[in-house]
């Protein structure tokens, strides 16, 4: 957008979502696959298609030079090897580690990679090539209540959210360690959603957040929390 003027630069239908590769490269998720836009005269346009994939890219993250993860909720997880320019696919590979699943969810996350899913949350292991599961993460996963894997967080203070049929749950790092603390704020089943997979939180200032749902937002203030209280039933 230039001058409250609007450029089109992609004519295609269905972007999932965009992501940097460096100041002049963004790598773009579509329906069809993944596309490069490219910087020049200060001006974005599109570059390429990449060659080689053709499968919907609602979720990719980087894990390496050239090299990305590309989760598929009906075909699994893809570890995808590009050329140099970002042109075609050198190499696919399916990652055995992981179970495909609906209102899965692959993102980065301060300095690890995340996939979340109905069984809970797995780390990458770099080192041994492999997710592992995470006791901790896993919290923010109810199984029995579950409606969706999907994990939102801002950069701003880097919380992260899940959503289940009865709670909100928010992931924090611990005042005296360097221990994640998963904390829990109960909600009303008839409590207005987001549509599954498709939820988001965003920052608003210190600790006010918005909630989106299909309607509109739901404000939370996280120092207004009560914790409940003891009772007792006689």
């Amino acid at each position: 957008i230039k001058n409250n003027k609007s450029t089109l630069i992609f004519n295609k239908q269905g972007t999932w979502k965009l992501k940097e590769i460096d100041d002049n490269n963004i790598i773009q998720g579509c329906y069809d696959g993944l596309y490069i836009l490219e910087k020049k005269n200060n001006s974005w346009a599109l570059k390429n298609k990449v060659a080689g994939f053709n499968n919907s890219s609602k979720d990719f993250v980087k894990y390496d030079q050239n090299k990305f993860f590309v989760n598929h909720e009906y075909k699994g997880v893809f570890k995808l090897t590009l050329d140099k320019e970002y042109k075609k696919v050198v190499s696919v590979d399916k990652e055995d580690s992981l179970a495909k699943g609906l209102h899965t969810c692959l993102i980065s996350y301060q300095d690890n990679i995340l996939y979340s899913s109905k069984k809970g949350v797995f780390l990458y292991d770099k080192n041994e090539d492999v997710f592992v599961k995470d006791s901790i993460y896993s919290q923010l996963i109810s199984e029995d209540g579950f409606i969706s894997a999907e994990l939102a967080f801002n950069k701003s203070n880097n919380i992260l959210w899940s959503f289940s049929k009865e709670n909100i749950k928010y992931l924090i790092q611990g005042k005296l360690t360097n221990k994640p603390v998963v904390n829990s704020i109960p909600v009303s089943v008839s409590m207005p959603r987001a549509t599954y997979g498709y939820e988001n939180v965003m920052h608003i200032e210190n600790e006010k957040y918005l909630i989106g749902t299909s309607n509109g937002y739901v404000a939370v203030d996280l120092n207004k929390l009560k914790n409940p209280t003891d009772f007792k039933i006689q």
